[in-house]
């Protein structure tokens, strides 16, 4: 808490650190719980100071969870979003609803099938919830208009999906600021330090876009890609139709 980024601190290394101990701590807090709390293991009376203990390292581990989050904000608010980032959190979310499943395995009795079952729900629900949101269009938009400027990878918004094309045209004057604001900093880690290139890569990338889609059979429609294709007709770079 009240934690600020030091000058020259890898954020990258703080977040992955902390998550790989967390995975380590949950899982060997599954491994020992299901060992000490199964089958008759959990109908022994006086075991309250075992369940206290086991009360305890749950706990634990979810103060670590609440570290892992604070770390990923603290890299989120210092370098914006990403793919992992937004992972981690869902991660996070998911290993709060095992831990509180284990609570509830030791306090009701519960069997290691419960866990299995509720987990796995959590999971696909998950997964559903991911495969739903366009996080392309929210990561640029975020990051377009991130606070710290300087700090922003934009070219990981030519990795991106042709989805959010359209916006990186309408927004070109962000993303030369940010480029510029990298550019007078001491330390330079983007490979395009030029707005120039960026969008001649940008350029190339919505023509090999738009080209491959007009070739596509009916069987091969998506709509994303169909607003992708439409909205890049209607902004500014229709030249790059000209381009051989």
């Amino acid at each position: 808490f009240g934690f600020e980024v030091p000058e020259n601190f890898n954020l990258k290394s703080f977040v992955h650190e902390s998550t790989a101990y967390l995975i380590a701590s949950i899982l060997l807090s599954i491994a020992i719980i299901l060992y000490f709390f199964r089958k008759n293991l959990n109908f022994m009376q006086n075991n309250q100071p075992l369940r206290l203990l086991a009360y305890i390292w749950i706990l634990q581990n979810f103060i670590l969870c609440l570290s892992v989050f604070l770390r990923n904000w603290h890299y989120i608010s210092y370098h914006g979003l990403a793919y992992l980032r937004i992972g981690i959190i869902f991660f996070l979310v998911l290993v709060t609803i095992g831990l509180l499943t284990l609570i509830i395995k030791i306090n009701k009795l519960k069997s290691t099938h419960y866990l299995l079952k509720i987990n796995s729900y959590a999971f696909m629900s998950a997964l559903t919830l991911l495969s739903l949101i366009n996080w392309d269009s929210i990561i640029v938009k975020f990051n377009l208009h991130h606070q710290n400027k300087a700090e922003i990878d934009t070219d990981f918004y030519l990795e991106l999906s042709p989805q959010v094309y359209g916006t990186l045209y309408r927004e070109g004057n962000l993303i030369e600021e940010q480029i510029a604001a990298h550019n007078n900093k001491g330390l330079h880690w983007i490979n395009i330090e030029d707005y120039a290139e960026f969008q001649n890569e940008l350029n190339k990338k919505s023509l090999k876009f738009i080209r491959k889609y007009e070739e596509r059979k009916w069987q091969s429609f998506n709509f994303a890609d169909y607003q992708a294709y439409n909205e890049l007709l209607k902004t500014d770079a229709k030249f790059i139709l000209d381009q051989p």
